[in-house]
């Protein structure tokens, strides 16, 4: 996934802080503005864990199908994944609220 091809970060309307991001999503589902709510790397950083908010949804697409989570997903890991390599990710343990190094 490459951003602005296939998704689009802009900042969240409805955010309450100026780090508050949203995703405009790319093909197949053009125009889907949401953004991903209490993300969790686990199983040592293997796995994603994600709730996806959708804020704006084009009449005629459902969201509601395992295609659309898997996008979801794959988006997600290329948006960790490239803040990651460029030293923008900030992790922290969510019992213990201690940072987490992943290398």
């Amino acid at each position: 996934m490459i951003e602005g091809t296939d998704y689009h970060i802009t900042v969240d309307p409805k955010g309450n802080s100026q780090d508050a991001w949203s995703v405009i999503m790319g093909s197949p589902w053009d125009r889907v503005v949401g953004r991903y709510r209490n993300v969790e790397i686990t199983e040592g950083g293997k796995n994603l864990s994600f709730a996806f908010e959708p804020q704006f949804v084009p009449e005629g697409i459902d969201l509601q199908c395992e295609e659309f989570e898997d996008y979801c997903s794959t988006v997600l890991a290329s948006i960790i994944r490239d803040q990651h390599e460029n030293g923008g990710m900030l992790y922290t343990n969510k019992e213990t609220g201690e940072r987490v190094d992943y290398e």
